[in-house]
């Protein structure tokens, strides 16, 4: 069935989920957050694929993909499978490239939603630079990088106290579609500086014991991991360099390759400090190459 013909209803129901997300925030999204969320974890988004922007390619392409079995089963012989222009030109405007039977034919549903997520992603990128605002820039270049959604694909595991309540999901989840976390911008009660609504300051404030805790508790996950496999890891072991009583590195594996100590150090840093904003603009992954020179 032509998907063009049902657009009322698909968009019904990217609408049910757009306001089910709403409700779960308890905040009401704009068009970029909710653009955001339609992207895939690895593209900083949330996964929620809009069935308006993905409904014509899928069906185009699992069309094309059953011809020769339906010719098949039909006793028939379709010299050229045909696709409706409309839907053609709605592939098209998704994927912002030209398309036609022939470059559909043989391509995958995974591919082609692909192209309209890196299509939406250009998109959603552009209004942010058109806009000039660095920290939505660097907010959204940061959480494009390696990795930085893993948090919302592992299985929560509440035995092993691997799981996040909905008091901290929720905040979490607005700080990263970048949703403001207060209801105003107000003085931080720890070190008096202005604390913004978005959040940014109460997660790096430089006075609070936020960032020893998150560092503490990064390394005592690596020292727990290391100590389950036998391992023998020590926690920031003294006289590591010659001539000095510092601990430079957080856990050390003894004899951990080739008969060599190896020394694993955690540095928490965030590329939405005012410190880092610009370069994290400017260079994803910038914040993280100018912690681990400072810490070298």
């Amino acid at each position: 069935i032509d998907t063009t013909a049902f657009l009322d209803e698909l968009a019904e129901f990217d609408n049910i989920i757009r306001g089910a997300l709403s409700r779960i925030l308890g905040a009401v999204l704009t068009d970029p957050q909710w653009a955001q969320a339609s992207l895939p974890v690895a593209m900083g988004g949330l996964g929620l694929r809009s069935a308006v922007d993905h409904a014509a390619g899928a069906h185009a392409v699992s069309f094309l993909a059953c011809q020769t079995l339906l010719d098949g089963l039909l006793g028939e012989d379709t010299e050229e499978p045909r696709l409706p222009q409309p839907l053609l030109d709605r592939i098209a405007a998704k994927t912002g490239e030209e398309t036609t039977v022939e470059t559909l034919m043989g391509v995958s549903q995974k591919k082609v939603s692909l192209k309209v997520d890196l299509f939406n992603q250009s998109l959603l990128l552009l209004h942010f630079s058109e806009g000039g605002d660095k920290r939505e820039i660097a907010r959204m270049a940061s959480l494009g990088l390696p990795h930085a959604g893993n948090w919302l694909s592992v299985v929560p595991s509440p035995a092993l106290g691997l799981h996040l309540r909905s008091p901290e999901f929720i905040p979490v989840l607005k700080y990263r579609l970048g949703i403001q976390v207060y209801s105003k911008d107000a003085e931080c009660p720890v070190c008096s500086s202005p604390s913004d609504r978005m959040g940014d300051h109460a997660l790096g404030c430089c006075k609070s014991n936020d960032r020893i805790s998150r560092h503490n508790i990064l390394r005592d996950v690596i020292f727990e991991t290391a100590a389950s496999a036998d391992l023998g890891p020590t926690k920031e072991e003294r006289h590591l360099l010659p001539g000095t009583i510092a601990r430079p590195g957080d856990v050390l594996i003894r004899r951990w390759t080739d008969g060599k100590d190896g020394a694993i150090d955690v540095t928490v840093t965030s590329p939405l400090a005012a410190s880092n904003v610009s370069d994290a603009a400017a260079k994803p992954g910038a914040s993280l190459g100018k912690a681990c020179a400072r810490k070298k």
